[in-house]
């Protein structure tokens, strides 16, 4: 089993109120928004993370929470920095050199999959790495594709497959 982070995107802002229930029913998780997208991030130990992420999101719908995607969690050059606590100059390096990621993603520069980075920044031992794993880029594309909330008689959330 490994320690696998999940951040989803949902459908609007989780109050307090909501973040108190989920605490109290036994959730670790995170509250945050950016960029006008609402996330909930939590940390599970799963052998599959793609089953770990559908079980906790249909549970979330049982909360009311309206589950929109796995996030494959891009960051930038800058966000490198910030999370690894080096300088830019140190991460420009780190990307030229042969085995880093390929970016994911390009808009007004590269963009990479943290996922990814961390698992290098782990491999290399390089600082700023962490503990827990992330789905790979195909397993989060594989938990979206196969996402479509139904709603049951009951209220709660259950995923097509």
């Amino acid at each position: 089993m490994r320690q696998y982070d999940l951040t989803f995107v949902v459908s609007g802002p989780v109050g307090d109120g909501l973040v108190e229930q989920l605490y109290a029913a036994g959730f670790d998780l995170t509250v945050s928004g950016s960029d006008g997208l609402d996330f909930v991030s939590t940390t599970v130990l799963a052998d599959d993370p793609v089953a770990a992420a559908k079980k906790f999101a249909e549970t979330l719908g049982t909360f009311g929470v309206h589950v929109l995607r796995l996030d494959m969690g891009l960051v930038s050059q800058a966000m490198i920095t910030d999370l690894c606590q080096v300088s830019r100059s140190t991460v420009f390096l780190w990307v030229k050199k042969p085995g880093f990621p390929k970016p994911w993603a390009s808009v007004k520069g590269p963009l990479w999959i943290w996922g990814e980075v961390n698992q290098w920044l782990r491999n290399t031992g390089k600082p700023g790495c962490e503990d827990t794993s992330y789905p790979s880029p195909a397993q989060v594309t594989r938990f979206n594709a196969n996402w479509q909330p139904l709603k049951e008689a009951d209220g709660t959330a259950r995923m097509l497959v």
